[in-house]
């Protein structure tokens, strides 16, 4: 379980409090006095948005920071990184038939967007298939005429350099992640966890 807060308290406020205040604060966050001894995480809401108050909140034990304005998608994004950490979860998991989660990214294949810590990364349309391809298959090396048969239409003529430079721009986008995308001389390209 988790609790997504939203108070007036600033976190220098909760800074200043005993442990015991602290634990009574949060408590008038929950449902039940029950359900707080039950509770593993949270999050902290707010207009905040200055670094002091974000190393504050995470400092007194909350799971994540999240300042206004922001999206639902952003919160649950962040809310399903928590919880996959939390139950351990395994790095590469598929949620759905539609969503891949890989540490902190999720491919979500219904909206046809990607998502790193909660934070949306653009990409053309040929780069988000190129990389669902590869994160639906985690430890497949697919050759290049295998990813251009899969990903472009039979009738476009692709020079298979092409697949080349999409990986590239791939792995300059994913950051870290981007990492994960090897290339196996003389046989493609994969992902490996």
């Amino acid at each position: 379980q988790f609790s997504l807060v939203n108070c007036s308290r600033t976190t220098e406020d909760v800074m200043k409090m005993t442990e015991e205040e602290q634990a009574n604060f949060w408590k008038e966050y929950t449902l039940t006095p029950s359900q707080f001894d039950e509770w593993k995480q949270f999050f902290i809401d707010t207009a905040k948005d200055n670094e002091d108050d974000m190393v504050a909140g995470l400092n007194i034990g909350a799971d994540d920071y999240i300042y206004k304005p922001y999206t639902i998608r952003n919160v649950l994004t962040r809310v399903n990184t928590v919880l996959r950490r939390v139950n351990g979860n395994p790095e590469n998991e598929k949620v759905s038939e539609n969503v891949v989660v890989i540490e902190n990214m999720i491919i979500d294949n219904t909206s046809k967007t990607i998502a790193i810590d909660g934070e949306e990364i653009k990409m053309p349309k040929k780069e988000f298939e190129i990389l669902n391809l590869l994160a639906s298959n985690p430890g497949r090396v697919f050759s290049r005429d295998e990813i251009i048969a899969k990903v472009w239409e039979d009738n476009v003529i692709v020079v298979d350099r092409v697949v080349d430079v999409n990986i590239t721009r791939l792995r300059k986008k994913l950051g870290n992640i981007g990492n994960k995308i090897i290339t196996r001389s003389g046989y493609g390209y994969g992902l490996e966890l």
